[in-house]
Formats: structure tokens, sequence, C-alpha cells
């Protein structure tokens, strides 16, 4: 692993405090790596869904000149 350093709200951090105090994890540094693997599996999913959309755009393009032709 590699050591990021960054600064939070001291709002956050409270709350970090309090998920480490509760037992949700070891510590912030734990809860930190949770969160970001969380942003990035969710943006990783977003962009998977929007090429997913354009290749079936694509798709519907290539197969609506024949469609047009019946009409």
């Amino acid at each position: 692993m590699r050591l990021v350093a960054l600064y939070l709200p001291e709002r956050y951090v409270k709350e970090l405090n309090e998920l480490v105090r509760r037992g949700l994890y070891r510590n912030r540094s734990s809860a930190i790596r949770s969160a970001v693997k969380y942003l990035l599996d969710d943006e990783y999913r977003l962009v998977k869904q929007k090429i997913d959309e354009t290749n079936k755009t694509k798709e519907l393009c290539k197969a609506l000149p024949g469609f047009i032709d019946l009409y």
C-alpha cells in the first residue's frame, strides 16, 4: 500500500472516529479505504453502464436504416 495524505473537514473526522468507536472499522484508515473502494466500484459501474448504453444506441442506429426501408 501507498501512503496518501489528505485533509478532511473536522465533521468527517468525528464521524470516522465514531465508526471506529462502534467497531465497524479497526481504524480510520480502513474506513477511508473502504469508502474509496465503494466510490471506485460505483464509478466503474456507472462508466460500464454508459458504455453499454452507447453500444446499444450504436446497434439501434445500424438497424434503423433497414427498418426505415420497410416503409
